[in-house]
């Protein structure tokens, strides 16, 4: 894979220049680009089963400042310190093939949640209905032995 090379803002220096942090963003880029993080929150087999379901990490702005360990703020938003890497890591999403199932998965698991919220309420609904129920069937049971011992006592007594 080729390296990115800093490229020249409106100014005379390039975007990066001097700072300590602009290297390791684009090192995890890269990673991300290779799909060789050294992130072990991004390599999750199981997140990314949920979320993409191919296993392949996506990259987005998000996940190269977690794989860099760094801020997101310089790489995200109308004011961040090194705009063409934000605009290289949105084009690079686009050609990874993030944004749509990420988005369309995340709203099925939402779904799936409330669908599952409401089942649970009506599942406990009927608990507390059969729970009501099976207490006054316990209270007739009673009353029916309490009926038959003073039955078995006007027959006992009549002998």
């Amino acid at each position: 894979m080729k390296s990115m090379a800093v490229t020249t803002t409106k100014s005379s220096k390039p975007e990066g220049y001097g700072s300590k942090t602009y290297p390791r963003y684009v090192a995890a880029f890269e990673r991300l680009l290779a799909q060789d993080p050294d992130n072990n929150d991004l390599v999750d087999p199981e997140f990314h089963e949920i979320v993409e379901g191919d296993g392949r990490v996506p990259v987005t702005q998000d996940n190269v400042a977690q794989e860099a360990q760094l801020s997101r703020k310089a790489i995200s938003g109308a004011k961040c310190r090194f705009p063409q890497l934000a605009a290289r890591i949105k084009a690079a999403r686009s050609s990874h093939g993030v944004a749509d199932t990420t988005t369309a998965t995340l709203k099925r698991l939402r779904t799936d949640l409330a669908e599952a919220t409401q089942s649970i309420v009506v599942l406990r609904s009927k608990a507390a209905e059969a729970i009501i129920r099976a207490d006054r069937l316990e209270s007739e049971v009673e009353e029916e032995r309490k009926h038959v011992e003073r039955l078995r006592r006007q027959i006992a007594g009549r002998r």
